[in-house]
């Protein structure tokens, strides 16, 4: 596009009205592009949280994260029948891998020992200490709680744990650890989501809260990424608010 620009004093307020055309163009496609940005993340989300978030996007609410914060206190239990059994999934992700070994299928017939039944104990040995491994992973303690508390001060966000582990992730996304910086955690707020981040050794750790429209569920999405595992393992949580603690 060209854009003439004339010299004459006569023609000064149509330069000016040109380039206030040119800036309204420019900011109406910065909106677009924005837009485009929310309902692409939208459209990418699955499972229970995905029409929580979007009927929260819409609302003013969410450009204000002490408020959203102030709506996530409270005590939470977990909805056992709206939630993923984790040593369910995490196994079928280890069947699923390079990792797991599979052998023939014991033809003995005879209830007589044999190789092929030690192998098949092996097996299932070899299953019981994978699953053992993440429920002994400090990081994953969101997953296999039935209770937790959550409080905001300090603009901080402070996760307690029915074990007694608490977790606190500042809202300006400062790094913290809780095992002597073998793992590193980040919290922050991304449009509507609570997204806390664990780095270290063994893999990553992702956790998106989002509340429910009415703030009486709070829904996790955890995604674990093992270290030399191709697919991330997806677990999904629903923690319904315990009434006689408040209703927010």
């Amino acid at each position: 596009m060209r854009v003439y620009v004339c010299s004459s004093n006569h023609n000064r307020r149509a330069n000016e009205r040109v380039v206030a055309g040119l800036k309204n163009i420019l900011k109406y496609a910065g909106l677009l592009f924005v837009s485009g940005l929310v309902l692409s993340a939208c459209a990418g989300d699955q499972g229970v949280g995905s029409p929580l978030w979007a009927n929260r996007v819409q609302q003013s609410g969410y450009k204000n994260v002490q408020y959203l914060s102030q709506l996530m206190v409270g005590e939470w239990v977990c909805n056992d029948e709206q939630s993923d059994i984790p040593q369910e999934v995490i196994l079928r992700s280890y069947k699923r891998s390079k990792h797991y070994k599979r052998g023939p299928a014991n033809r003995d017939g005879q209830g007589r020992p044999s190789m092929i039944g030690a192998e098949k104990e092996n097996r299932q040995m070899g299953e019981s200490r994978f699953v053992g491994r993440f429920k002994k992973d400090p990081r994953l303690v969101s997953l296999f709680t039935s209770r937790l508390t959550i409080s905001f001060a300090n603009n901080k966000l402070s996760y307690s744990y029915v074990t007694g582990e608490t977790r606190v992730y500042p809202l300006s996304g400062e790094p913290v650890s809780y095992d002597d910086n073998i793992n590193i955690a980040f919290g922050e707020w991304e449009y509507g989501k609570f997204v806390i981040e664990q780095n270290g050794p063994g893999g990553s750790v992702t956790e998106y809260w989002v509340l429910s429209p009415d703030s009486q569920q709070l829904h996790v999405r955890i995604l674990i990424q093992p270290n030399g595992f191709s697919e991330s393992i997806t677990l999904n949580r629903l923690f319904d608010r315990n009434s006689i603690s408040g209703t927010g």
